[in-house]
């Protein structure tokens, strides 16, 4: 997989300005760390089909994925992305053969979430309750935003 310059790419290619979603990254550079040392709102977990939802074709999901970024990258939800989220965005559209969506939307995903949190020792040693929810007990986040049905009962997995 070639990877090109951001400087090369044509500017309609640029998801986020297309979806209309303001980036968040620091314009420093220092994209600090949210962790519970930290971190002072609740923050929550963002799963990467809601970013697949927000570059996707219609669907029932799309609008409400849309609307949960906007909110987060004005400011008005804390979120961040695990370190499973861009791996899963750049394995979904690496399978169906759209290379050039799998780049785009984990550079919009690294544009909107400049912090990824780490898949640490303490998360591995977790993942019978699964990779996400991991996270979340770790970084003792507020919970997950997703649209997989398997962590419909987010009370269980929030400390």
């Amino acid at each position: 997989m070639e990877l090109t310059e951001p400087e090369q790419r044509h500017p309609s290619t640029d998801i986020a300005e297309r979806l209309a979603i303001p980036s968040r990254r620091h314009p420093s550079g220092d994209e600090g760390r949210i962790g519970t040392r930290c971190r002072t709102a609740a923050i929550r977990l963002v799963d990467a089909n809601v970013l697949i939802y927000a570059n996707g074709a219609e669907h029932q999901n799309k609008p409400i994925a849309l609307k949960f970024l906007r909110q987060m990258a004005s400011k008005q939800i804390e979120a961040a992305i695990d370190g499973e989220a861009p791996r899963e965005i750049l394995h979904r559209y690496t399978c169906i053969g759209r290379t050039r969506d799998a780049l785009d939307v984990y550079e919009m995903a690294r544009s909107l979430f400049p912090t990824v949190l780490p898949i640490t020792a303490a998360v591995v040693d977790q993942t019978r309750d699964a990779v996400h929810a991991a996270v979340v007990r770790v970084d003792n986040l507020e919970g997950i935003c997703t649209f997989d049905r398997d962590v419909d009962n987010l009370s269980r997995i929030v400390p």
